[in-house]
């Protein structure tokens, strides 16, 4: 059913002041897309992916994912991950990844756990320690245990920022590879406009505080997307340009 963002808007105290935002956000997402957020930064991007997961309530307006209206969080519905992987140092990939079932116990946990470890391409790390992995390793893990209670919805908050440019291209395929078998709607907020384009199926680019969203790009390109076509090229001029509103529109595309 995808997710609905109906009128949000979100305010903070600052010394008894109200501190706007974000305003008026009214979007659909449709269930199984990947949608890249981009923004500068303190545009409340990451704001509206924690109002998503229910770890922030809205001053104003409603989200709704798959039809219910978002009230608190629920690792069913809505998965998250952040930019460092915040994994326990001190228990191995196994526990790591067990500590994110909303059910302690289900029948078939060990299972369960060794079908995700496998998702993510860490057969055979089951034993190690957050310590004894890379930053990517570490983040597959995280992507893991986000995944293993099969939610609907996966928000992603910068989660390649900490990673040198490879492994964020190796870290992006393996996103794209594990959505295309699971299905799973996947919300990406991110700074890298390149990135944007080559995950995204649309991109939303947002304002400066408080955070609105200006312009809404489809990527109309197919998968695997090549980042050295003239076609990709123009996606992210578009993108680019939109995002600092510089220079003329170019023109509409057309494959």
């Amino acid at each position: 059913m995808g997710i609905k963002i109906d009128k949000v808007s979100k305010d903070f105290k600052i010394n008894s002041l109200a501190l706007s935002v974000l305003e008026n956000i009214n979007v659909d997402f449709a269930q199984g897309e990947i949608v890249s957020i981009v923004g500068k930064s303190g545009c409340g991007k990451s704001t509206l992916l924690r109002i998503i997961a229910g770890l922030e309530p809205a001053s104003e307006g409603f989200v709704e994912v798959d039809g219910r209206i978002v009230t608190r969080p629920s690792e069913k519905d809505v998965g998250i991950i952040f930019q460092e992987s915040r994994l326990l140092p001190w228990t191995n990939v196994e526990k790591n990844i067990e500590f994110g079932l909303s059910s302690p116990h289900p029948e078939n946990k060990k299972a369960l756990i060794q079908e995700h470890i496998d998702l993510v391409g860490l057969s055979g790390f089951e034993k190690a320690l957050p310590k004894q992995l890379s930053g990517g390793m570490q983040q597959r893990v995280s992507i893991a245990r986000s995944l293993i209670n099969r939610p609907s919805t996966l928000l992603l908050d910068e989660p390649f920022g900490a990673l040198d440019a490879f492994t964020k291209i190796n870290m992006q395929e393996e996103v794209l590879r594990i959505w295309k078998r699971e299905k799973t709607t996947m919300i990406l907020v991110t700074h890298d406009i390149d990135e944007a384009v080559y995950m995204g199926d649309k991109v939303v680019v947002m304002s400066e505080r408080p955070g609105r969203i200006e312009k809404i790009v489809p990527i109309d390109l197919p998968r695997p997307r090549d980042r050295t076509s003239d076609n990709y090229d123009y996606f992210r001029k578009r993108v680019y340009r939109e995002f600092f509103r510089e220079g003329d529109a170019l023109p509409e595309y057309t494959i």
